[in-house]
């Protein structure tokens, strides 16, 4: 079969990326002739993999025109078009074979709409508003017009359901447990992920104001568009140490040996961030909503904080610093759920869909 995959971007670390990544790998490998379209791509920040795949770059690079771009871009000889990241299943409007998987409904038009509000500067809003008014019924017609849609988790299949009236099927990313080990339990927690407002990392950071004991330190490891502020914010935190973005291998490593990993993020819509953890064979501390509830066992193979808060956060890490058995004991368990989402189950029901 001939694959289209469109993605607005390809650079930097993040769970999409990689996911995007791992199934053009396999589609190819299973014998597809895979093409990624994108906007961007800058091989020094990517994925390794993306370099023995096909990538054509399309329109301009800015991120203003990107809507456009996937609006009236006709993929033709391709017989799947696969969208992505928003918004790629634009190309529904004049392409009749699309599959969507969907990681959520646009977040700030949607459920998170009064949070990024919120959280956003003058100009932000500004641009929030002239998004939602330019783009948020094209949204809704382009889901109408996808043949198929894949949410990430029950989670995400629920929003479809809820903004856009569609049922969805459900198909998890996951991870390869083979890529990740374990080694100690050091007096360090980890923080990985984006740094973007929905992440709640300036939570994480102020968490270790009111930890008690204080040789325990926290490792951030990211990137994204709030970096500066996430880099200013640890100078006030002498126990808080910033590492942007990090190569795979070490942050392999830093999981193989944290005591705990954090991933508090508002209603995540899937996660894979649990997953790398208990594939390490280590606990999460996060919040109990969104994709975390569907992969992490409260009390048992993590911590599901309600009313998420730095004083909340910093007594879970007290707790395992105290009772670092307890900690292996739930790492051991989390790793049996982690290898429940093995790429390598995944992945065959992924190709069956797509043949379908």
């Amino acid at each position: 079969m001939k694959i289209a995959i469109l993605q607005p971007y390809i650079e930097g670390i993040g769970g999409a990326q990689r996911v995007i990544e791992t199934y053009a790998l396999y589609l190819q490998k299973q014998g597809h002739d895979v093409e990624i379209f994108t906007q961007r791509y800058n091989p020094k920040t990517a994925y390794p993999g993306f370099k023995n795949l096909k990538i054509s770059a399309i329109g301009l690079k800015s991120k203003f025109f990107s809507p456009f771009i996937f609006m009236f871009k006709k993929f033709r000889d391709f017989d799947v078009v696969i969208a992505n990241d928003w918004p790629t299943h634009f190309a529904s409007l004049i392409n009749n074979n699309v599959f969507w998987i969907c990681y959520s409904p646009k977040r700030d038009f949607y459920d998170l709409r009064e949070y990024y509000w919120s959280n956003a500067s003058f100009l932000g809003k500004v641009v929030l508003w002239l998004k939602k008014v330019l783009f948020q019924k094209i949204d809704k017609i382009s889901a109408q017009r996808a043949r198929i849609i894949i949410a990430n988790s029950k989670n995400v299949q629920a929003r479809i359901k809820k903004y856009y009236g569609r049922d969805a099927r459900v198909l998890y990313h996951g991870i390869n447990c083979s890529d990740y080990k374990n080694e100690n339990y050091s007096n360090y927690i980890l923080s990985v992920g984006r740094f973007v407002p929905a992440k709640r990392i300036d939570i994480v950071i102020k968490s270790m104001g009111f930890v008690k004991n204080k040789d325990v330190k926290l490792y951030i490891a990211g990137d994204g568009p709030d970096r500066d502020k996430i880099v200013e914010l640890c100078k006030n935190y002498p126990n808080v140490k910033f590492l942007g973005s990090v190569p795979d291998k070490k942050l392999v490593k830093l999981y193989a040996n944290c005591l705990a990993v954090i991933s508090v993020c508002k209603n995540e819509d899937w996660g894979l961030v649990p997953l790398e953890a208990g594939a390490s064979g280590k606990v999460i501390i996060g919040e109990n909503s969104g994709g975390l509830k569907e992969s992490v066992i409260n009390n048992k193979t993590g911590f599901l904080i309600d009313e998420v808060s730095p004083e909340k956060i910093a007594e879970k890490i007290d707790y395992l610093v105290k009772n670092k058995k307890i900690a292996v004991k739930m790492g051991k368990e989390a790793s049996k759920i982690a290898k429940r989402f093995d790429w390598k189950e995944l992945m065959p029901n992924l190709e069956k869909m797509i043949k379908n």
